[in-house]
């Protein structure tokens, strides 16, 4: 019979009349690399190369004293190439993502493949062609075992397949962003090929001056008020992105501009309002040292000053905004 290299090999030579016990030797010529011949006539093994090999198989008897007696025989032994799975591993997968892969082999003539153990992912077949195709629909780390064959010659190959929930990348609530105070903001991702950390990186927009950002961190105080839209995008293990598309809004400084009060008349209803510019609401006003006429109070959320001035006179106060 044919020998495969890498495939086990075994074949039991036989002779007719004379009298047992045999013994068989390798009388000239030589067996393929990889292959033993027992006394009681076994040819086994791996073969190790292909090609094709002559040699005399000698059985012999002896009985009681008389002269041993032979019988040789030449034999043609050809060794093809073996299957080999070419490939060295398969891509991960996504829950909920079509997913394809193609199984290929060298050498061999039509070949069939199966699943010859292990599990492979929910919702994957592996067709005889090789190809490997469907929609995972459960998160886990499969492995495999895929079974080549021509009908001669065989190859099998352990593979692993890891199936990953769908990368998504989100933004929590934004802090408030003022011009000149502290700004921190840690983009989030969850899903996707965790083999390896996530990577972000800014894909559009104008960055605002005086924040940073590193891998999904931004910090620093920003120095220009203004409205930027930003896209982010986070990659995981496997090369997969998905896009953030969020903005930060930058305020002014918060600042009480110069201003004058109106007037206010004994008794009479009154109402006005402390000027703010820039800041981050909501924005709480309180008296900081000084006194309101009596009968006016200020608002803490709103800063108006309102109600019914009892009393003439000129007041001096100093409103604190935070």
């Amino acid at each position: 019979p044919v020998g495969v290299v890498g495939q086990a090999y075994s074949y039991q030579f036989k002779v007719n009349g004379g009298n047992p016990p045999y013994t068989f030797t390798l009388d000239n010529g030589s067996l393929p690399p990889g292959l033993t011949l027992s006394s009681s006539g076994a040819l086994t093994g791996n073969p190790t190369q292909p090609g094709g090999w002559q040699f005399f198989i000698e059985a012999s008897y002896q009985y009681q004293s008389n002269p041993p007696v032979y019988s040789q025989r030449q034999f043609t032994l050809s060794v093809i190439a073996g299957l080999a799975v070419e490939n060295p591993s398969l891509q991960n997968g996504t829950r909920g993502v079509p997913y394809s892969a193609q199984l290929t082999a060298s050498g061999g003539g039509t070949l069939t493949w199966t699943q010859a153990g292990g599990s492979i992912p929910p919702g994957l077949t592996l067709a005889a062609n090789g190809a490997i195709a469907g929609t995972p629909t459960t998160v886990g780390d499969f492995t495999f075992t895929a079974r080549v064959s021509d009908g001669t010659r065989i190859a099998t190959k352990d593979f692993n397949v890891k199936v990953f929930d769908p990368l998504v990348a989100t933004a929590p609530p934004l802090p408030p962003a003022v011009v000149g105070s502290v700004f921190g903001l840690a983009l989030q991702a969850s899903g996707g090929d965790t083999t390896q950390p996530y990577q972000w990186t800014i894909k559009e927009g104008a960055w605002p001056k005086g924040l940073t950002f590193q891998n999904g961190v931004i910090g620093g105080k920003p120095r220009v008020a203004g409205s930027y839209p930003l896209v982010a995008a986070v990659t995981d293990g496997a090369g997969n992105s998905t896009p953030l598309p969020f903005t930060i809004v930058v305020q002014q400084r918060l600042k009480i501009p110069v201003q004058t009060l109106d007037p206010a008349r004994v008794g009479r209803v009154y109402r006005d309002k402390i000027l703010v510019k820039g800041g981050a609401a909501p924005l709480t006003f309180e008296l900081d040292f000084g006194d309101l006429p009596p009968g006016l109070r200020l608002t803490p959320k709103t800063g108006a000053i309102v109600g019914k001035p009892r009393v003439k006179g000129r007041f001096a106060f100093v409103v604190v905004v935070a």
